[in-house]
């Protein structure tokens, strides 16, 4: 892909850029898929460029089925993420594996993502006396069932436990 290019500038979110005379984006911190993760808000035109920082109920095949379940470090930052796009209310969603989102589709979509934190950290509550194998399958029953690479599960699960105060048993 070419050589290493030095990171220069760290985004932080709130930075606004002016990419041209009547054209300003800005910078928003949106956390959860991992901590430093950043998206772009243009306010013309009410698009949201986020990547991974919201992904519903996980990713879906090319019927619309979900099979793989959303990789979050950080539950409490992805349901900010979520909630402060809500409150920006884009007309249109970008995100790294989904078709661009519109109107009310974008709004259903963002919900359906604090849906999934909330019953994660409810599994964890549950469940938090299993060891993670056990509960990785348990949180696979009733967050999934994931077909596609399910033990990426782990991470939202373990970050529920860490949200907690609660440490994986082996």
């Amino acid at each position: 892909m070419g050589a290493d290019v030095p990171v220069d500038l760290r985004l932080q979110g709130g930075e606004v850029f002016r990419l041209g005379p009547a054209l300003s984006v800005e910078i928003l911190h949106v956390p959860g898929h991992s901590p430093g993760h950043v998206g772009v808000w243009d306010p013309a035109s009410r698009s949201a460029i986020v990547q991974d920082a919201v992904m519903g109920r996980g990713l879906l095949d090319t019927d619309g089925n979900v099979i793989h379940p959303p990789p979050l470090v950080d539950l409490a930052g992805a349901e900010r993420s979520a909630r402060r796009l809500l409150e920006l209310h884009p007309e249109r969603l970008l995100t790294a594996h989904y078709a661009v989102m519109e109107g009310e589709e974008v709004t259903a979509f963002l919900e359906q993502t604090i849906d999934f934190v909330e019953r994660a950290r409810k599994v964890v509550r549950s469940h938090a006396d299993l060891p993670l194998r056990e509960l990785l399958a348990q949180g696979d029953a009733e967050l999934g069932p994931f077909t596609s690479m399910p033990n990426e599960l782990a991470a939202t699960l373990r970050a529920g436990l860490q949200e907690a105060g609660l440490k994986a048993r082996p």
